[in-house]
């Protein structure tokens, strides 16, 4: 039986005898003027076809996406996510959200190729890519390019509110979660669609990790921290239990990482480059008032809010966050949504979005201080107001 390249070698050939035969039939029947033109185009296609003709029987004798053989790579997952999406697009037009969405993946996408990273998928108003799979590089190296991917990113957001500026948007902001391990690299699909991917343990823990992620973060797991230590600096751990892990999770907040200045360099030694400080959001550092408000509120676990309704007390307000008293433990990063009514801060119910930073026991209660990761604008912007008149 004919081997598939002698096959794809033969075809090859076969169409560029006919692409010839096409040329001097049109060169025989066209007018003088357009001849010169005809040789340039002629002659272009002559020096390109080969390569692109080749790949495209390729395809056509091997149609299938589903030949690739899954491989056990060990590899780093970055997730970014949009915070507070669903309001941003419950009060805006489609048509602008759009149009940010776009020139956000861009910048994204950018900075992961510019980290010789891959792009796995968009997941809405999230982003997946992995690192090391596409060159020799060891982990540790693939690891670091990933973090300095993620650092970049959240510098990259600057410019993504201002071209959200121009559309009328607020700011957005995104949280981001790594992970390094073993992954397993194949297209899943079908015959008529397949999709190269990742799979694996390690990607189920980068996006757990990605959920426990607030605005402006980038959050590292153990495993890609002690491959990166030498490079990046980090806040104080947190042990968070994750779905799926019987024990609790270590992870890092990034606060700063080298950037290579040869980013070619296989070789690098701490301090031969200059670092990139993580910009803290403003949105996470505000003025706080004291109140007294009795609050509800219901747990959320992943898209499913719990029917149970829990009772407690807002006892600060700022900005962008509270504190608030509970008679059970709220879990640090998992997220409660709330109706908040106050009448000086806003005459009807809003649905706002928290997230756990940390719970301390009080005699029978617990205390739990809580970031809003989505608030409607016009209900920010009169919280802000109360809390200035307070503070006046």
């Amino acid at each position: 039986m004919q081997s598939k390249s002698r096959l794809v070698e033969e075809l090859t050939d076969f169409t560029l005898e006919l692409l010839g035969d096409e040329r001097r039939r049109a060169l025989a029947v066209s007018p003088p003027e357009g001849r010169a033109a005809s040789n340039g185009v002629s002659g272009s296609l002559a020096r390109n076809s080969r390569g692109a003709i080749t790949t495209a029987i390729r395809e056509i004798v091997d149609p299938s996406p589903l030949k690739l053989t899954p491989e056990l790579k060990i590899a780093t997952v970055l997730i970014a996510d949009i915070r507070g999406f669903t309001q941003l697009t419950a009060s805006n037009r489609p048509t602008q959200i759009v149009a940010l969405l776009n020139f956000f993946f861009t910048r994204m996408v950018e900075l992961i190729y510019k980290y010789d990273g891959f792009v796995d998928k968009f997941m809405g108003d999230s982003v997946m890519a992995v690192f090391g799979l596409k060159n020799k590089r060891k982990p540790r190296r693939s690891s670091l390019d990933a973090v300095r991917c993620a650092a970049e990113m959240q510098h990259a957001m600057e410019e993504v509110n201002l071209f959200a500026a121009r559309l009328g948007l607020d700011a957005v902001y995104i949280g981001v979660g790594l992970n390094c391990g073993e992954v397993v690299a194949t297209t899943l699909g079908c015959e008529s669609h397949g999709e190269y991917t990742v799979i694996g343990e390690t990607v189920n823990v980068a996006a757990r990790v990605e959920a426990h992620s607030l605005r402006g973060q980038v959050l590292l797991t153990a495993p890609l921290y002690s491959l990166v230590s030498r490079y990046v600096a980090v806040g104080e751990p947190a042990d968070v239990f994750v779905k799926g892990q019987p024990r609790p999770l270590r992870i890092f907040e990034l606060t700063s990482v080298e950037l290579a200045a040869d980013p070619d360099s296989v070789v690098e030694e701490p301090g031969s480059s200059r670092t990139l400080h993580i910009p803290r959001c403003d949105d996470r550092k505000s003025p706080r008032v004291p109140v007294h408000l009795p609050m509800q509120y219901w747990r959320i676990e992943g898209t499913t809010i719990a029917a149970q309704v829990g009772e407690g007390e807002i006892l600060d307000l700022g900005y962008y966050g509270m504190r608030a008293r509970t008679s059970e433990f709220l879990e640090p990063f998992s997220n409660i949504k709330f109706p908040f009514s106050l009448a000086m801060a806003s005459p009807t119910d809003h649905d706002i979005y928290a997230k756990v930073l940390r719970t301390s026991k009080d005699r029978n209660d617990y205390i739990s201080s809580l970031e809003f990761t989505a608030i409607p604008a016009h209900c920010e912007r009169s919280l802000h107001s109360f809390i200035d008149r307070t503070l006046a």
